[in-house]
């Protein structure tokens, strides 16, 4: 949620009125922008036009897929690994964007109640102490953050491929005493002669351009959109603890049970909004973790036959996956971690310098409740976390050394 007056420092505010929280859709305006254009932004009116947007891209990018897939085929008759260890490289993310859009308009209902739940939540807090919005405010920074760099590390692995090959075409054209052209991705023509000929150079040259811009909308929309409702959750784990802190600092009875009833409803809310966001999320999570294997796998196996400068955008790939399986997972961790912290905070609530017994009755239970941590799982039921990212990388390594030993 946008925050006016946000680059002020704490310190520096005076009242509740100097922070005020915008809806999901004026905040995070880049993933906002990508989710519309992605046609996975959950709107009920644009129902009919996520199913038609979902055959047109496929039908965008047809063409290099059919190229694609022809030149795979040809060379497992070759024996060519190389080549299609580099196409698998290319396929994968590109072709995983339509499980995306499948699994955001199955579960479109399901987005749009969390959309509408985080704005709901907002609005209610710009009425609240003004601790509450520091703690907001803090956790919003780390939204931004990660918001901003996921967009840097998805523009690097995206347009990677075409930046790259129109740098050699120009490089050629100017200092080549015979220019020659550069693909974007290397595929034998189905028709014969040369892939370099007109008109299939140009096809194919143009059309993988519009798959980078796809990939490139699609995962900041997508995946942005996941880290900002585990982020969410984190908020809103730290406004409870807070707001349990104040409620136990009312010295009218009835007032004070009010208040631990509502954190104790608002406890409630906070654990099914991640059960919503798990059945939104597990299924690709699940893909992801399992394609991250091949993937990583893949590139080093590559690039270990290959000339590193030469293929620098298979490093850009590498990267960028590596970046993007870490971001997936810290925020997991992330997550887990302050819901773990939730009771031992809810303890240090001050509930000793109140003798109402039914309060302390009621704290006993909110902290048997939060001793069971909210993490993003997948349908295997692994806990998305740091451990999974270093388990994913060590079953890459020992695929590579498998692919290396045969």
């Amino acid at each position: 949620m946008d925050v006016e007056n946000y680059g002020s420092d704490s310190e520096d505010i005076g009242n509740d009125e100097d922070i005020y929280f915008k809806p999901f859709e004026k905040t995070f305006n880049y993933v906002m922008f990508c989710m519309a254009v992605g046609m996975i932004y959950p709107n009920p009116k644009t129902e009919k036009w996520r199913i038609a947007a979902i055959f047109f891209y496929m039908l965008i990018i047809s063409p290099a897929t059919s190229f694609i897939a022809y030149d795979m085929v040809e060379a497992y008759k070759e024996g060519d690994m190389d080549s299609i260890f580099r196409h698998t490289i290319v396929m994968g993310p590109f072709l995983s964007q339509y499980l995306k859009m499948v699994l955001m308009y199955k579960y479109r209902t399901n987005a749009k109640l969390l959309l509408e739940e985080m704005n709901e939540y907002f609005e209610k807090l710009n009425s609240k102490p003004l601790s509450h919005k520091l703690i907001a405010k803090k956790w919003l920074t780390k939204s931004f953050f990660l918001e901003k760099s996921w967009a840097y590390c998805v523009l690097a692995g995206s347009f990677s491929f075409p930046i790259s090959a129109i740098c050699k075409n120009i490089y050629s054209a100017l200092f080549d005493e015979y220019p020659r052209r550069y693909c974007i991705q290397e595929v034998r023509s189905p028709f014969g002669g040369s892939n370099l000929d007109f008109p299939f150079y140009e096809i194919m040259f143009i059309n993988t351009c519009m798959a980078s811009c796809m990939y490139y909308i699609n995962f900041n929309g997508y995946d942005g959109f996941f880290v900002q409702l585990i982020l969410h959750t984190a908020l809103r784990i730290a406004v409870c603890s807070e707001s349990l802190k104040d409620a136990f600092k009312i010295d009218d009875s009835v007032l004070r049970r009010k208040a631990v009833g509502v954190v104790i409803k608002e406890h409630i809310a906070i654990c099914n909004f991640m059960s919503r966001v798990n059945v939104l999320f597990e299924q690709w999570m699940s893909t992801i973790t399992s394609a991250m294997v091949i993937h990583l796998c893949s590139c080093v196996f590559f690039l270990s036959k290959r000339n590193g400068i030469q293929d620098a955008q298979f490093l850009f790939s590498f990267f960028a996956a590596f970046m993007y399986l870490f971001m997936i997972c810290f925020v997991g961790g992330l997550l887990q971690y302050e819901s773990e912290k939730l009771s031992d905070l809810f303890y240090q609530c001050g509930w000793e310098n109140t003798s109402d017994t039914h309060c302390r009755r009621l704290l006993v239970f909110m902290i048997a409740r939060a001793q069971k941590p909210l993490q993003v799982t997948t349908i295997a039921m692994y806990k998305v976390n740091l451990q999974l990212f270093v388990r994913v990388l060590k079953m890459a390594y020992s695929l590579l050394t498998f692919l290396q030993q045969t």
